[in-house]
């Protein structure tokens, strides 16, 4: 934790890393929704899933808030890393939410 806050302050190595693991049901799309905080303007943040899916985005140097998507066709455990190799970064929040595949 950032003294003073309710964040948690990460490095700038993919070692330092947040990785977010939940069970999901068949059939369903889950919406990741992260808040973070860049502490460097364009700062470039990872975030990838355990099949090796990824992207890239650019942080503002404020708080940033973005969302990734996986669609589970089979039901299990997936697990989405988060990382800056740029520089230490804040972590707000996290909100995951499910939607059936029509």
């Amino acid at each position: 934790m950032s003294p003073g806050s309710n964040e948690l302050l990460f490095g700038s190595d993919v070692s330092s890393n947040l990785v977010v693991t939940f069970t999901a049901k068949a059939n369903m799309i889950y919406t990741i929704a992260f808040k973070v905080t860049a502490l460097s303007a364009n700062q470039q943040f990872t975030i990838a899933d355990s099949a090796g899916n990824g992207t890239s985005f650019t942080g503002s140097g404020n708080s940033n808030e973005f969302a990734y998507a996986v669609v589970a066709s089979n039901a299990g455990s997936f697990s989405i890393q988060l990382y800056s190799l740029s520089d230490e970064w804040l972590f707000n929040s996290c909100e995951i939410t499910a939607s059936p595949i029509n």
